[in-house]
């Protein structure tokens, strides 16, 4: 089974409603782009939440590395 990864940073942002919202990418190793996740006004909240769900997955700050630059290898072409 392809391992999962939760990540935010400042390119997961938008307005809503007025208001500057980050979303969660969750990336699944191997596969190209991501799927939307949580969403928080606090990035900083955000990214701990990330860490947290990678952390209780197993998963190392260098697997989630590994994990995001699957998906833009391939998203790459």
């Amino acid at each position: 089974m392809a391992r999962k990864a939760y990540y935010a940073n400042e390119s997961f942002a938008e307005y809503v409603d007025g208001v500057l919202t980050y979303h969660q990418a969750v990336i699944t190793e191997n596969e190209s782009g991501y799927q939307p996740g949580h969403r928080h006004t606090d990035l900083s909240v955000l990214k701990t939440m990330c860490t947290e769900a990678n952390t209780a997955a197993g998963l190392s700050a260098e697997d989630v590395n590994d994990i995001v630059m699957s998906s833009m290898r391939l998203a790459g072409g």
